[in-house]
């Protein structure tokens, strides 16, 4: 049986507007990735893990466990991965079923 997987993303972005915008838009072009069904992406009002500040929060859910792997390795998301890191302080992510 196939049950909705989601993944929350954690970050700390290291500059302003410029770099928010582009990790929104990255991250809202992987809703055309096979298998996500929700990209959504906000400001952060309180999160803290341990000493860690997060600004920043992104929402993903795939049709199930499945489609989180194939997400993994799809070529936009790996290709992204480089551009958002590079605009990070610190990112966390939670993978949920």
């Amino acid at each position: 049986m196939s049950s909705l997987c989601r993944r929350l993303v954690l970050m700390r972005i290291t500059g302003g507007a410029d770099d928010v915008e582009a990790i929104r838009r990255v991250h809202a072009s992987f809703a055309g990735i096979p298998g996500v069904t929700r990209a959504d992406a906000a400001q952060a009002i309180a999160v803290r893990v341990g000493d860690l500040d997060f600004t920043h929060v992104s929402l993903f859910e795939f049709i199930d466990e499945n489609a989180r792997q194939e997400y993994e390795i799809h070529p936009d998301h790996v290709g992204a991965g480089p551009e958002i890191r590079s605009r990070l302080e610190h990112i966390a992510v939670l993978d949920v079923m």
